[in-house]
């Protein structure tokens, strides 16, 4: 019998990845630091841009990939933008079986006010959360 615990779908149906340029004015750069610390979560913040954005953004995906920029040239990276991605969370924490919003720095947080996206029933279920783990501070969220 396979025990819950035991259950990992991090990337799946992830592909194919997605290119953009890294907005670092917007809400901060990302950095391997991030990526190795599951602080990924991104929004959309121009033409073929993501950024961490603000606290209360849509969540659109997760960075999987920065380069090694020696002379600080556009930040080019790649995106998962559906499927299930596991990010850090900060609080409030995510509950499983609702929505996530980012929260600005890399996270992601329960979905803290009615967003006008649900209201207006455009959201697509972008964000819905599968699985917490409170020791680690990371949770399964499928992008869709």
């Amino acid at each position: 019998m396979i025990s819950q615990d035991n259950i990992d779908n991090d990337g799946v149906g992830g592909k194919p990845l997605l290119r953009f340029r890294v907005d670092e004015s917007k809400g901060g750069g990302f950095t391997q630091e991030d990526i190795d610390r599951n602080l990924t979560a991104c929004t959309i913040s121009g033409n073929n841009e993501v950024s961490k954005g603000f606290g209360g953004d849509q969540l659109f995906g997760r960075i999987m990939w920065l380069p090694y920029r020696p002379d600080n040239s556009d930040m080019v990276c790649l995106v998962q933008s559906r499927g299930l991605v596991r990010i850090g969370y900060t609080s409030p924490v995510p509950v499983l079986n609702q929505l996530v919003e980012v929260d600005g720095h890399g996270g992601v947080r329960r979905i803290t006010k009615t967003n006008k996206l649900i209201t207006s029933g455009r959201h697509y279920m972008r964000g819905h959360v599968v699985a917490v783990d409170r020791d680690n501070k990371t949770c399964d969220i499928w992008l869709g």
